[in-house]
């Protein structure tokens, strides 16, 4: 994901020399996924050749751990396999010992704060321990991790992401640590932990993407249900909020929501594949909602898979694209708002056939090329035919 780190580099070449560590700030909070959050900083890890941007970012791992710590706490106090919570309490207490020493040390060099960060130089076993659990291996007869924070197969996305938010902060500080010992003691062309860390976080981003694929494919059966009830615990006030809120629950998904007055309907066409919700009653207005790969982007700029979704004016309300970004427009004297994008990709790692609510369906890009009704209402024919059908009408009354 290159993207993120060009990114990173023109923030930087736009801020003065002292603001680096909010540019990396800035990066993390645009990384609102774990799968997001693990490409950035496997990016900038990778690509970093000053201890100082490493210094930087592992502040911005330490302030995020202390943002997701009672989360954490709580989510480990739901584990029921004690193994876990043991191994893994040892090893993240482990770092952030050694990351108190290390703050010390590069805030104040000396003989002292030395000796002190030197006493961590078997921080890389937290560091292997840590990353196994992350990229799937499983602790003794448990399962993996986070199959541990599934409900019959479907997986808590909330859950699931601040975990692997939050351990993988904690590697990437072991690493740090690591790697500045490393240096520190045998020079600049020992980078044995270095490369280490390097091909486990590479691991880890596989890892979570093919978990996140699994976990698409499990939340089609039950995504209607899991939005009525969301609808009923929370009752989201926007277009925004209800974007927000999905995004929490699925990360693995993208959304586009669209608000509408009783009767407004959202009609896709393109080959671009996708999969949509519809008939959510909130607060007065009813909301559509479609949802794709969270790995694929949708953009103005003109790509091989197009995607146009077309509304009434009549019932319109309001949209939220989240990182999405497509043209709207509007022909003079036509009712109908539309709106265009691109992706280089199509949607082809999940398939939401109707499940057992028989809402949910999946747009396959071939099948939609035509203006159609795509929710659980009648089909509507494509405006072409409609045309057709007049033109043969006068055509008898005329003959």
């Amino acid at each position: 994901m290159r993207t993120s780190f060009l990114l990173f580099l023109l923030i930087v070449s736009c801020l003065p020399f002292h603001s680096s560590a909010l540019s990396f700030s800035v990066i993390l909070q645009a990384a609102k996924s774990a799968l997001t959050f693990i490409e950035t900083i496997v990016d900038v890890f990778t690509t970093s050749e000053e201890e100082k941007q490493l210094e930087d970012l592992t502040k911005e791992m330490s302030s995020l751990k202390q943002n997701l710590r009672t989360e954490l706490n709580s989510l480990l106090a739901t584990l029921h396999e004690n193994s876990y919570k043991t191994v893994l309490t040892v090893h993240t207490d482990k770092i952030e010992s050694c990351e108190k020493d290390y703050f010390n040390y590069v805030s104040s060099s000396s003989n002292a704060t030395w000796n002190y960060l030197k006493k961590c130089n078997n921080i890389i076993d937290s560091v292997r321990t840590l990353s196994k659990y992350l990229y799937g291996e499983a602790i003794f007869a448990s399962p993996p991790l986070f199959d541990l924070y599934k409900d019959k197969g479907v997986c808590d996305g909330c859950a699931i992401d601040n975990i692997f938010k939050y351990l993988f902060a904690d590697l990437v500080v072991g690493c740090t640590i690591a790697s500045t010992i490393e240096l520190l003691e045998h020079g600049p062309n020992m980078k044995l932990y270095e490369n280490d860390c390097k091909h486990r976080m590479s691991k880890v981003k596989e890892y979570v993407k093919s978990l996140y694929h699994d976990c698409a494919i499990s939340s089609c059966k039950t995504f209607h249900k899991r939005v009525q009830e969301l609808v009923m615990d929370s009752s989201p006030t926007s277009p925004k909020d209800l974007y927000e809120n999905l995004s929490g629950i699925y990360p693995w998904f993208n959304f586009l929501v669209f608000q509408f007055s009783l009767g407004g309907k959202a009609t896709a066409s393109g080959n671009f594949s996708i999969a949509y919700d519809g008939g959510h009653w909130i607060s007065g207005y009813q909301y559509d909602i479609f949802f794709f790969d969270a790995n694929l982007q949708i953009k103005k700029e003109k790509e091989i898979y197009p995607l146009t979704i077309e509304v009434h004016e009549k019932f319109y309300e309001g949209h939220y694209l989240g990182n999405s970004i497509m043209a709207e427009s509007m022909a003079a004297g036509s009712t109908f708002r539309i709106f265009q994008g691109f992706a280089q990709k199509t949607n082809n790692l999940f398939s939401c056939n109707s499940g057992s609510s028989g809402n949910v369906v999946y747009i396959r890009g071939d099948e939609s090329s035509e203006y159609r009704n795509i929710g659980t209402s009648d089909t509507l024919f494509p405006r072409v035919s409609v045309l057709y059908c007049i033109l043969c009408f006068v055509f008898v009354l005329v003959n």
